[in-house]
């Protein structure tokens, strides 16, 4: 036996880690709270950075737009947290953390580039529209510095995540149904803060978490996250979300009348503009609330009376066109005579605004109704009674309806209103050829009512040909032409005003100088034509009636008489207004989108299958 003296092998070095020597981070790793506090930093920045890019003014930037969103993101946050501490396995956690911060930075991101582009924020169904890329990346390249500071958070995760945070599983139970609690109680306490903000209205916190879903107030004071969250729960639990009717108070008594045009006179017999209808039987006989408070808003209206120009157009055939990228301030005499005479000759509204409500705002110069929220009311309108349009009127009167579509195809919303409908081309398509292409469909079979969508490429042309083919035909004496530019991709109401043109031949020409938008279109010429209808039905006004003019825009700025509301910035400028009547405004302007919506949900005109 060996009497030499065994020693113990020398134990191997343990390999140092990149940390190792880093004490503050090994105490990061430890404290698993700022795992926590880094996946809530993953989406309250990104959100406090959009509310900060797109908030215009105090009125947006101070609220609840700097408190909801932020505190919004921890319920995601905890989420996510527990996610990473009950999954077996580090790396699949740290990849399940890159995946949530990518995603914030999108979601984020995208409402971002949408906003520097249309001025507006989108819901889901917007980006099924095939130019949606187009428009983000558009977007995202006039705010990178801003895109660039929400991704901070993404950026530190893929660099130093894995050496400041543990990704291991925690073992423990309790941490985890503690994680749960405050998951649960998180989102109950954020619900019963929302009051705090203010109830009264859809455009506050509480209502747009409750009963609204407006795309703008939404993601400015609920933030883009609970905004996309409450926008896809109601879409999978088929939850109609039309907003409040609030029937008191009416509209300010001590606003004044408008000036009226020289080319109005007062009425010798005004009459009201009413059709035979008991509001006050329906509301009280209808079981279903919502459609009630609808009975009751229109009953309550005011009804707008007969005036000079009521009938000036009976019988005669009617021409619509809506032309995209128009800007009637480039007609001149020398370089667009045809333009130019309708525009000199016509009755010309010189503070026509033509706001960009998601490329629906054919819908709204069609129906007399605002688009529904975020989403396509050509294709929901689909399957509605629509006895109110111009072509659903002029048809019960003996016309003939065409629709001419150089965009989109739109086939079943103008055969819905009675068009018989052609589509051509998706945008490429002249205006001029358009008119070649269609008008031996009726000029030749009066009485008839023609709706043209087309871009404003060769419009002088197309103007030209069409009043030739009129001409040639014997119709250009008894044709009425309506042409309208299309919405402009701004909210600002000093950025959409533009103007329209009502034009016959022999009209005695006249400027129209009282604020108006395409929802007033359809109630003028439907009084202009001589057709019995019911003012209150309308959103917008008979444009030659003493109502006072209010011009509503899709982030619910609005124009009443002399004063403008600016909703980015909750400022006033024009005429004052009394704190009692703008509120008064506010909430007619709420109402007037939720009836909108509720006609279009409710499919509401249906009620009222007598109509002629």
């Amino acid at each position: 036996m060996s009497n030499q003296r065994r020693t113990a092998p020398t134990p191997p070095e343990k390999k140092k880690t990149p940390h190792a020597k880093q004490p503050f981070l090994r105490k990061i790793r430890r404290n698993r709270l700022w795992l926590l506090l880094y996946l809530w930093s993953a989406l309250a920045i990104p959100e406090l950075v959009l509310h900060w890019q797109t908030s215009t003014g105090a009125g947006t930037l101070l609220g609840a737009g700097l408190v909801l969103p932020p505190l919004f993101a921890l319920v995601p946050g905890l989420v996510v947290f527990l996610l990473c501490t009950v999954l077996p396995k580090p790396g699949g956690n740290f990849l399940l953390s890159v995946l949530y911060a990518t995603l914030s930075l999108a979601l984020c991101g995208a409402q971002m580039a949408w906003y520097a582009r249309f001025g507006i924020f989108f819901h889901v169904r917007d980006l099924g529209n095939t130019e949606a890329l187009s428009a983000l990346l558009t977007g995202a390249g006039a705010c990178l510095p801003q895109l660039l500071l929400m991704a901070l958070p993404l950026i530190l995760l893929l660099v130093m995540g894995r050496k400041v945070f543990s990704f291991k599983p925690i073992r423990r139970v309790p941490a985890h149904l503690l994680t749960i609690c405050l998951c649960i109680g998180a989102q109950l306490g954020l619900a019963t803060l929302l009051p705090v903000f203010g109830t009264a209205g859809d455009h506050t916190a509480y209502g747009l978490y409750h009963h609204a879903g407006d795309p703008y107030y939404s993601v400015n004071r609920l933030g883009a996250f609970t905004a996309l969250r409450l926008e896809l729960f109601r879409q999978a639990s088929g939850t109609t979300v039309t907003g409040s009717v609030v029937l008191e108070p009416t509209l300010p008594p001590e606003t004044t009348v408008p000036r009226e045009s020289e080319a109005v006179k007062e009425s010798t017999e005004p009459v009201e503009n009413v059709l035979e209808i008991d509001f006050d039987a329906l509301w009280r006989s209808e079981s279903d609330p919502a459609i009630a408070e609808v009975h009751r808003y229109f009953g309550a209206r005011a009804p707008s009376m007969t005036n000079e120009q009521t009938g000036l157009f009976t019988g005669c055939n009617l021409i619509l066109i809506s032309v995209e990228d128009f800007d009637p301030q480039t007609v001149s005499e020398t370089q667009s005579p045809a333009l130019w005479a309708l525009f000199q000759e016509g009755y010309r509204f010189s503070r026509y605004y033509a706001p960009d409500w998601g490329s629906e705002g054919e819908y709204a110069l069609l129906t007399g109704t605002i688009p529904q929220n975020g989403g396509d009311s050509f294709q929901a309108v689909v399957g509605n009674r629509m006895p109110l349009t111009l072509s659903q009127q002029l048809i019960q009167s003996g016309y003939c309806a065409y629709a001419y579509d150089g965009f989109r195809d739109r086939e079943y919303f103008f055969e819905n209103l009675g068009y018989e409908y052609h589509h051509y081309g998706d945008g490429t398509i002249s205006a001029v050829e358009l008119v070649d292409l269609s008008a031996q469909d009726y000029v030749n079979y009066p009485p008839f009512t023609v709706y043209y969508s087309t871009t404003a490429s060769h419009l002088e042309d197309a103007v030209s040909l069409l009043m030739a083919r009129l001409k040639a035909a014997g119709q250009l004496e008894n044709t009425v032409i309506v042409l309208v530019p299309g919405g402009v991709a701004a909210q600002d109401p000093a950025l959409c005003e533009s103007s329209c043109v009502i034009w016959k031949a022999g009209l005695r020409a006249a400027v129209m100088e009282e604020p108006c938008s395409m929802l007033d279109l359809l109630p003028t010429l439907t009084n202009l034509l001589g057709l019995e209808f019911d003012s209150r039905l309308y959103m917008g006004r008979d444009v030659f009636s003493t109502e006072t003019p209010l011009v509503i825009f899709p982030d619910r700025s609005w124009i009443w008489g002399g004063t403008v509301y600016h909703a980015a910035q909750g400022t006033f400028t024009g005429d004052p207004l009394s704190k009692e009547a703008a509120n008064a405004i506010h909430t007619e302007v709420s109402n007037r989108f939720t009836v909108s919506a509720r006609i279009l949900a409710y499919d509401y005109w249906r009620l009222f299958l007598n109509f002629s």
